[in-house]
């Protein structure tokens, strides 16, 4: 872990590894769905793209999704937009 940090991390001499009490693998990890919609079933947040939750990406996204989709849903419904809107 020392190897590491010296190699990657911030340029101090102040950083040091002591003691490792516990560590694990982790894999990033970014995926997108193919398509949002089909038919009648609508994708969002995760289940339309996956993020690595090292950059807190995953709920943020999941949130503007939401609101993303019931402001096109509302337009569609209130007969301001087409169907279409929806693929968006």
């Amino acid at each position: 872990m020392q190897r590491l940090l010296d190699e990657r991390g911030p340029v101090t001499e102040a950083a040091r590894v002591d003691e490792l009490l516990w560590s694990s693998r982790f894999w990033v990890q970014h995926r997108v769905a193919n398509r949002y919609r089909a038919a009648r079933i609508l994708l969002a947040g995760d289940a339309a793209h996956v993020h690595s939750p090292a950059g807190g990406q995953g709920m943020n996204t999941g949130i503007q999704d939401a609101v993303a989709l019931g402001h096109a849903l509302a337009e569609v419904l209130a007969g301001k937009a087409a169907e279409s809107r929806l693929d968006e």
